[in-house]
């Protein structure tokens, strides 16, 4: 009985010339390599030169399903600030940091847009967005809004914010 494996470059790397059988059934493995070429791997079977059974898997790059994309305020902003600080992390779904670019779009007073920054990033960027143009301040609290967008290097895919930790509040002190 012999088995091999072929890989996509119709390399034959690994043979069995002899297969031991376990109640019937053929037990072998075989590793890949750390860096594999990417494409259909085939494994046949075969009696006395007849085939029996083949078997084909594909091997692809790793294409993360989501990133975890975070925003967190350093601290809370007072009016002397004139801006806020912030800290945007990005993580694939094991935990590893993420790199790409990381887009911040910043409004005040509703729906004006006070400035738009884009920082390169992996895994984590610490930021300090000073206001163009400082909201009035006609309250005791004043609401600003950030829209942050990830942008992954690996696959091109934006993705938006997931969290923003704590709320985000203007404080006219």
């Amino acid at each position: 009985m012999l088995h091999f494996h072929v890989n996509p470059l119709g390399n034959v790397t690994r043979e069995w010339s002899e297969a031991p059988l376990n109640v019937g059934v053929f037990d072998g493995d075989f590793q890949l390599s750390a860096i594999p070429t990417l494409g259909p791997y085939h494994v046949t079977a075969t009696v006395k030169g007849e085939r029996l059974v083949s078997e084909t898997f594909e091997v692809q790059d790793y294409v993360p399903t989501h990133i975890d994309v975070e925003v967190r305020l350093n601290s809370i902003p007072v009016l002397e600030d004139q801006g806020l600080n912030l800290t945007v992390s990005a993580k694939y779904p094991l935990g590893q940091p993420a790199r790409g670019t990381a887009r911040l779009d910043l409004y005040i007073e509703g729906d004006v847009l006070d400035q738009t920054k884009t920082v390169s990033m992996n895994g984590m960027a610490n930021l300090q967005i000073s206001f163009f143009k400082p909201p009035v301040i006609l309250e005791e609290e004043h609401n600003v809004r950030l829209k942050v967008t990830f942008t992954d290097d690996l696959t091109s895919k934006s993705y938006p914010i997931l969290r923003f930790k704590p709320s985000c509040y203007y404080d006219a002190i």
